[in-house]
Order: structure tokens, then C-alpha cells, then sequence
């Protein structure tokens, strides 16, 4: 049995064993973080095995994808490499599914030089060492970590990108300009608060779907229900600098930045348990790859009728407002 099933068996005892063992975990970081990639193994695909991916588009459509939709996508392309298509091709095709009235979208998330220029970087994430500097976006040109999709998808000519620095989407269609158009506004804005391209996404119903990614790395979106005034935890945010440079024009922003030590109270394995659980997730794996499909108001409506008023956080009475 793989250590990731045994793990997974522990955690989905109960919400509090998940957090109790994150926190043993992210108190004792910086003494473990040499076994800190020993927990992820990702998506194994076998790249030689032929995909339809027709089918997969299929399955999305069958699933209730309509011509007038927001898809969200988190993909990888390595995972898709059965399928013999370039991206351009992945896209085209994924588009094709919304390009009547909706749109495509993709997080194209990035790295930052200063962000790692000085000292290991799982310490400086979580002691939140970011709001010390000032960090430079370069909405065309700093590096696209997210994969060769979303870093494609941002040099079609249509394609709009958030000038938000943190998880930043690109999107084409019906909806893209609208969706960037006030990210950076509003006083100390955050990556999913209200002027957000996610926030967005998630006030137009979209479906957040992923494809050959882990499970754990596709919804993105549910930041959205913690990223709102009147989120009842304390200290929740570090502020931190940007320069945003777009094109000739360089703007100064102060954001709002979660903390990253909250992680440590994600119920991340309940979470999607209970997703599952409950009809809100689909899942399936066509031709070895896994495909995951959720929609913004299904989503939403559940997590604001959990009694757990931080679900699916569980963070300590001590520190809640």
C-alpha cells in the first residue's frame, strides 16, 4: 500500500486528525522540509499510452459544459501527451465547448526572482518574508509556472491577463475583459477578493475543471469564500508590495496576501472528501487521465451552509473575530 492511501485513510478519520497531523507537520517545517516533497507524488500518466482526447471533451459536454460557460481549467499538458496534440490544438478544441457567449480560462501563476534570492524558500513562505521587498510583475513576461497550456493560451491575440500578481488568470472569449478589468482595484485587494477575476469566475457560475492535474491542485476557486470582508479569522493577511509592469506603464500596488501558515488548517483531504460525498465534485479517468469537474454555485452554496463558519478551515476558536 502506497504511504498517500495510508495517509489518506488516517486524515479522512475525522477533519481534526487532518489538521492535527498539518500542523505537526508545518510547526516542525524547517526540521522537515528535506522530506518535504516526499507526500506528493503527483499525476503518473503513462505518456506512451494513446488518449482520445475527444472523449474528454465529450465527457465535459455530457457533464452540462455549455456554449455560453466559464470554464476555469487547471490541466497539465505533460498528461495529455497520448493525445498527439499540440496545445494550441488542447485549446482549440476545449474553447470550441464555450466559444458562444463564454469563455476559457486558466490560472497562469508565476515565480518572482526576489522571492527566492535569499535564504531557503519553504522558510521564507512561511514566515511570510515576502512583505519585506518589493516584488516586480511583468504581466507578459515574468515566468509562467503553471505549465504549457496557460503560458500558450496567454499569446492568442484575444487573450486578456490579470494584472493581479497572485494567481493571475488569462482567459479568452465573451467574458475576458470583463473578468480582468477591475483586479487591482479597491483598497488592499487580495488574488479572490471581490474585484478578482476568480471572484468573477465564481459570480458567473463557472465550471472549474481539471484535467491530468492532482485533484488537490484544481479548485483553486473556493479561496473565493475566505477572500470576503467579513472572513472571522484575525490576522488572516500580511501586506506586501508589487511593481506591476505592463507593457511601458510600471504601477505600484499594496496588496493583501494570505498567510501562509493558515495552510496548516486546510482539511484538504475532508474538503474534497465531502465534495465527493455530496454530488459536487464529478470525477473520472478517461484513458488514464484523471478528470475532475465542479460548478461555482454548487460549490458555494455548500461551503456557506457548513456550521464550520471557516469550513473547510478549521482554525481555532482563539483565533477567530
Amino acid at each position: 500500500m502506497r504511504l498517500g492511501s495510508i495517509y489518506h485513510r488516517i486524515v479522512l478519520a475525522s477533519p481534526k486528525v487532518e489538521v492535527a497531523l498539518r500542523c505537526l507537520y508545518w510547526n516542525n517545517v524547517k526540521t522537515l522540509k528535506k522530506l518535504r516533497g516526499a507526500s506528493s507524488e503527483g499525476v503518473r500518466v503513462d505518456e506512451t499510452k494513446p488518449i482520445d482526447f475527444n472523449k474528454i471533451i465529450a465527457y465535459l459536454r455530457d457533464n452540462g459544459v455549455k456554449k455560453d460557460d466559464i470554464m476555469v481549467i487547471h490541466s497539465s499538458y505533460n498528461a495529455l501527451a497520448g493525445a498527439k496534440l499540440s496545445a494550441e490544438e488542447v485549446i482549440d478544441k476545449l474553447y470550441e465547448l464555450v466559444n458562444e457567449g463564454g469563455s476559457l480560462a486558466m490560472p497562469a501563476i508565476r515565480s518572482f526572482e526576489e522571492e527566492n534570492s535569499d535564504g531557503d524558500y519553504i522558510e521564507n513562505y512561511m514566515d511570510d518574508v515576502a512583505q519585506n521587498f518589493t516584488t516586480v510583475y511583468n504581466v507578459f513576461q515574468s515566468p509562467v509556472t503553471a505549465g504549457l497550456l496557460p503560458f500558450t493560451l496567454m499569446r492568442y491575440d484575444d487573450a486578456e491577463i490579470s494584472k493581479f500578481p497572485l494567481n493571475p488568470l488569462t482567459a479568452i472569449g465573451a467574458h475576458a475583459e470583463a473578468m480582468m478589468e477591475h483586479n487591482i482595484e479597491g483598497e488592499l485587494p487580495t488574488a479572490h477578493g471581490p474585484n478578482s477575476a476568480w471572484a468573477y469566475c465564481a459570480e458567473h457560475d463557472a465550471w472549474n475543471i481539471g484535467i491530468g492535474v492532482d485533484i488537490k491542485d484544481y479548485l483553486t476557486i473556493f479561496h473565493v469564500s475566505q477572500e470576503i470582508p467579513e472572513w472571522p479569522v484575525k490576522d488572516w493577511y500580511f501586506e506586501r508590495d508589487f511593481i506591476i509592469k505592463k507593457s511601458k506603464r510600471e504601477t505600484p500596488l499594496r496588496i493583501r496576501e494570505r498567510r501562509h501558515r493558515w495552510t496548516k488548517y486546510f482539511a484538504e483531504a475532508n474538503f474534497y472528501n465531502d465534495l465527493q460525498t455530496a454530488g459536487i465534485l464529478k470525477s473520472a479517468v478517461i484513458d488514464g487521465v484523471p478528470v475532475y469537474m465542479t460548478r461555482s454555485k454548487e460549490l458555494f452554496n455548500y461551503i456557506n451552509n457548513q456550521k464550520n463558519p471557516t469550513y473547510p478551515y478549521f482554525v481555532p476558536k482563539k483565533y477567530r473575530i
